[in-house]
């Protein structure tokens, strides 16, 4: 089980979460994967659920896949929360339930695979690679498309920037998000995933080796 969870968002959105203190689940009804989607109506319906919203983590390290999918631009961001303090947060609060993902072929539906009550928590096994920790509230009243959970500082473990953003403004970023108040001393770095002066040295001492490939 991962310690950390990471949150691919935006800029904006990360600074609602600073400075608010809350994390925010939305209507999946707008969410570009439409089986994932259909399955969370379903379930809303089969349930007798007002409104149904969801926030997405993974529980792997930074991809190309999803600073791309999800974190795109200059403005893209990666939250890294404490595992064990944010569900402690979130036990407290009787609409949400979370867990991991599974994912499923559909020879495993067709053969009887399955449950009411494991549906929101179902994806297909192309997204395997996403290693996806999902949070759901189930509320009452329906035509809700926001729900707001407060959290705590130290839910934050650190912030990592859009690899795509320049240097020039990585410290100009990082400044703004640390005069946030009770977020003084946040780590803040660059993802370096498409660009790694470490990983161009490696390049330049494998480069004068001549053994077989392997």
């Amino acid at each position: 089980m991962a310690d950390l969870l990471r949150r691919y968002t935006s800029l904006s959105l990360l600074l609602d979460v600073l400075e608010n203190r809350q994390i925010t689940l939305v209507d999946p009804q707008k969410w570009d994967d439409r089986n994932d989607a259909e399955f969370l109506r379903i379930y809303q319906e089969k349930a007798g659920i007002g409104s149904l919203l969801a926030l997405c983590f993974s529980e792997v390290a930074d991809t190309y896949h999803h600073w791309k999918i999800y974190g795109s631009g200059l403005e893209g961001v990666c939250i890294l929360f404490r595992r064990k303090k944010l569900e402690k947060l979130l036990k407290k609060d009787t609409c949400i339930e979370f867990r991991k993902v599974r994912y499923r072929t559909l020879k495993f539906f067709r053969e009887g695979g399955g449950s009411l009550d494991r549906m929101p928590f179902y994806k297909r096994e192309g997204y395997e690679a996403e290693a996806e920790w999902r949070v759901i509230a189930k509320l009452k009243q329906p035509n809700e498309f926001l729900y707001q959970v407060p959290i705590t500082p130290d839910c934050i473990d650190k912030v990592i920037l859009s690899p795509w953003m320049p240097a020039s403004l990585h410290a100009t970023t990082r400044k703004l998000l640390r005069e946030i108040r009770g977020f003084e001393k946040l780590p803040v770095s660059r993802s370096r995933l498409i660009s790694s002066a470490s990983w161009r040295r490696a390049g330049e001492r494998m480069s004068k080796r001549r053994k077989k490939f392997r």
